[in-house]
């Protein structure tokens, strides 16, 4: 099935803002950063502190998306 990925801060420098990405019915949050991680190895450490979202509100690694959902990964905010 097909998800949407957005992407934010340093993980633009990896992947782009928005995109599409093929899962399996059954993965999880933690499942998608694998298969980001995966992609993308020289983002790893960055994906190991993201936390994720939907439009509505923050989901846990266990939470398995449905199809056409569009899931944010987002880095640590820091600034001053």
């Amino acid at each position: 099935m097909l998800i949407t990925i957005k992407t934010f801060a340093g993980l633009k420098n990896y992947f782009p803002a928005e995109f599409k990405l093929e899962i399996k019915k059954e993965n999880t949050i933690k499942d998608i950063l694998e298969i980001l991680k995966q992609q993308k190895p020289e983002g790893s450490s960055l994906l190991e502190l993201c936390f994720a979202s939907n439009e509505e509100e923050l989901i846990a690694g266990d939470y398995i998306p449905f199809e056409g959902e569009a899931i944010h990964i987002m880095p640590p905010v820091s600034g001053g």
